[in-house]
């Protein structure tokens, strides 16, 4: 027979064993659960969106007064987004565009919406 100390160690050991080895598995049940769930990163690059700089510029209203405008990078490869937020006081832009051209389309999809000044 094996000492009560010895059997209740080994009984301990054989029980951590067990429980090491459900939280493993429940680890990685719970992790490839989420990974399957999430939904893949969106992305600016054109060529992963299956886009052309034909398909821009987008504008997306999100709220009252409140717009996303949306136009191709000069480079080509990317997209670039700007928030404009129209107030009684005038229009906020976030973000401008990079080159005079594409900052021209945006401002005259703004002079569309309001007559407020950009600020």
């Amino acid at each position: 027979m094996m000492p009560a100390k010895l059997l209740s160690t080994t009984s301990t050991v054989a029980l951590m064993k067990k429980l090491f080895f459900f939280c493993a598995v429940l680890g990685a049940v719970f992790g490839f659960s989420i990974s399957w769930a999430q939904k893949p990163a969106r992305t600016g690059l054109l060529s992963e969106r299956g886009l052309t700089t034909a398909d821009f510029p987008q504008n997306k209203k999100l709220a009252s007064n409140i717009y996303i405008w949306t136009d191709v990078h000069p480079t080509g490869l990317y997209t670039t987004n700007d928030l404009i937020v129209i107030t009684t006081n005038g229009v906020l832009v976030a973000d401008g565009q990079k080159d005079p051209a594409t900052t021209k389309k945006m401002v005259d999809f703004i002079k569309g919406l309001t007559s407020q000044p950009l600020r």
